[in-house]
């Protein structure tokens, strides 16, 4: 079970939650996304908007997509480091491996054989340099 530490924002004293029943795991996973998302589409202010109602839409819209990607890619904002673009490659392929039904499972092995079928090759192109 994983251990959060919630900070009481208003009190400036913190919690510790754990061993969290799913049913309220699922609970603050979705609000927190939802949260999350809609902060990201708060960044483009309605009042200031000097642009058309479907450029505001695509503006907010963008910028909700921009913070899903970031979810997505293991990337949320305020991560301690950014990922090195090879994780956020490998991350970006994972989840379009898993999105079109592939496991991460299945996945990793496939890339494995990629990886040692190229490895083989750059081997034998050297052994024919040499």
């Amino acid at each position: 079970m994983k251990t959060f530490l919630i900070e009481i924002a208003k009190l400036g004293d913190s919690i510790t939650l754990e061993n969290l029943p799913e049913v309220s795991l699922d609970y603050a996973t979705g609000y927190g996304l939802k949260q999350s998302i809609n902060d990201a589409g708060a960044s483009v202010v309605r009042k200031t908007w000097t642009g058309t109602d479907e450029e505001y839409i695509v503006a907010v819209r963008e910028k909700c997509m921009e913070r899903v990607d970031q979810l997505r890619n293991g990337t949320p904002p305020g991560s301690r480091a950014p990922a090195s673009p090879q994780v956020v490659a490998a991350r970006k392929m994972t989840a379009a491996a898993v999105s079109a039904g592939i496991s991460e499972a299945e996945f990793a092995v496939m890339l494995a054989k990629m990886v040692a079928d190229k490895s083989a090759a750059a081997a034998k192109n050297a052994k024919k340099a040499a």
